[in-house]
């Protein structure tokens, strides 16, 4: 039987376990409730899927928490569900789901006037825009959405991001700076150190793009920094392979191929498969500038393990 099959069914039987374990039958007046408290354990074990990376075990809980808010006519719950929905659908590129949770919800949100969650939902639909690559669209529901959220608030500092995100790719670096620097200043106060990393990163991204190398040397090693303060794996092994192109633009080829050896360490222990084949692809080039003629074959022999599955960039 089909691994995801078993899985999925492993998830019903404890779910029907969860919810109809009750020995006695509720009464009318404590349905509603009931159902509230049951839509909140669901999205519970959503968001602890959601936080593993698995989006697909997440969609389950996530759509029968929505299916209990829509039940029980809790409104805020349903426009929860959906933004929960659409962000698992968001990162398994199921596109056009994504759109439809997300627009439900900020529908929703506009309905009751809620103004926290029309923030979230607005965000929600920018992100989904950059994806698309409809920028314009995306700077317009970034921009409701930063209307929305408090001006030193956390969502605001998210908001700014994406916001700086937009600008960088309509190429408008000014702005997109100017973004970057108002959420991490936000993020440095509040102290979230994978969203700051996150703000140096595509800081050191714009200053790479105007050839100015040493600042975005200088603002990747203060993403590394932070990313390592929280351990984030992912993140340090996007510094290290970011610091490595910066070198290489440098023209410190040996500086360049250090970095791209410690990206594919942590992205190899991560099982990042995409990206230890596009590392493993420029540690062979590198390699070989160096005339490190062994080390240069060895990665290309375990570069054609991912070329065979059409996993290079």
């Amino acid at each position: 039987m089909n691994k995801k099959i078993i899985t999925n069914l492993t998830i019903y039987t404890v779910l029907l376990f969860l919810l109809f374990s009750c020995s006695s039958a509720p009464k009318e007046t404590d349905i509603v409730n009931s159902r509230k408290n049951k839509a909140a354990e669901l999205t519970e074990f959503g968001n602890s899927y959601y936080s593993e990376g698995k989006y697909d075990q997440a969609l389950v809980f996530f759509n029968l928490a929505l299916e209990e808010n829509i039940a029980s006519d809790n409104e805020p719950g349903i426009i929860k569900s959906n933004n929960s929905a659409g962000k698992a659908y968001l990162y398994t590129d199921k596109l056009e789901m994504a759109e439809k949770s997300f627009k439900k919800a900020y529908e929703m949100s506009l309905k009751i006037n809620d103004r926290d969650l029309r923030t979230v939902s607005s965000n929600n639909l920018g992100e989904l825009y950059i994806r698309t690559g409809e920028y314009k669209k995306a700077e317009g529901m970034l921009e409701k959405a930063f209307d929305s959220a408090g001006t030193n608030s956390e969502e605001a500092a998210v908001i700014l991001h994406n916001l700086g995100i937009t600008l960088k790719k309509n190429k408008d670096y000014s702005k997109a700076l100017s973004r970057f620097n108002q959420s991490a200043k936000i993020n440095n106060s509040n102290k979230k150190h994978a969203n700051l990393a996150a703000n140096y990163y595509m800081i050191a991204s714009i200053h790479s793009k105007k050839e100015s190398y040493d600042n975005a040397e200088s603002f990747l090693l203060k993403a590394l920094e932070e990313d390592k303060l929280v351990e984030n794996s992912y993140g340090i092994g996007k510094d290290f392979k970011a610091l490595a192109i910066v070198m290489e633009k440098k023209g410190d080829t040996e500086s360049a191929y250090g970095y791209f050896l410690k990206s594919y360490m942590v992205f190899d222990v991560l099982k990042i498969r995409p990206e230890i084949a596009a590392v493993l692809k420029k540690l062979k080039n590198t390699a070989s500038q160096l005339e490190r003629v062994k080390d240069s074959a060895y990665f290309a022999s375990e570069l054609e393990k991912y070329e065979v599955q059409g996993e290079t960039e």
